[in-house]
């Protein structure tokens, strides 16, 4: 991934203006029970990243993130409504001008989606989040909730806006 800016007028930040280098990651997904099989979908989700992050000090920060995901997923109505279940645990370092900091996010979602036609689906999502730092106090707390429409445009290619 790449980043472009372009900061001008604001003494803490500095000028510039480009294009920087930011982010690498990769997924790797192992299926064991397939919904269409068995009678709920389990996978196990692994997704490296390296993001480079900017402190507030001046040059770059950086962070490594190794989240690691629990997928479940159930046909309610087959191939028309399903329920789904994320847990995620996202071990995750920064680098910041201080030194390194470690915070330990979990991530639990829940959906209902439903499929509208061949190539549509609608859904809703609640998702809590918790985090805590390296001495096990919780650092934020967050809850989100929202609709997803996913668009199949073709057989590899899936549009989400959520």
């Amino acid at each position: 991934m790449v980043d472009y800016s372009s900061i001008h007028g604001s003494p803490a930040l500095g000028d510039k203006t480009g294009l920087e280098y930011s982010d690498v990651s990769t997924e790797f997904r192992w299926h064991f029970l397939e919904h269409d099989a068995e009678p709920i979908g389990l996978a196990l989700s692994f997704a490296p990243n390296w993001r480079r992050t900017n402190d507030s000090a001046p040059g770059q920060g950086e962070s490594f993130s190794m989240p690691v995901t629990l997928l479940v997923d159930k046909d309610l109505i087959r191939y028309q409504l399903y329920a789904i279940f994320n847990a995620t645990l996202e071990p995750t370092f920064n680098k910041l001008a201080g030194g390194w900091r470690a915070l330990q996010p979990m991530e639990l979602s829940a959906a209902v989606i439903a499929a509208v036609g061949v190539r549509i689906v609608l859904g809703g999502e609640i998702l809590p989040q918790l985090s805590h730092n390296e001495d096990g106090i919780f650092a934020s707390r967050a809850l989100y909730a929202g609709s997803t429409l996913l668009v199949r445009s073709h057989r590899d290619l899936t549009i989400k806006a959520a």
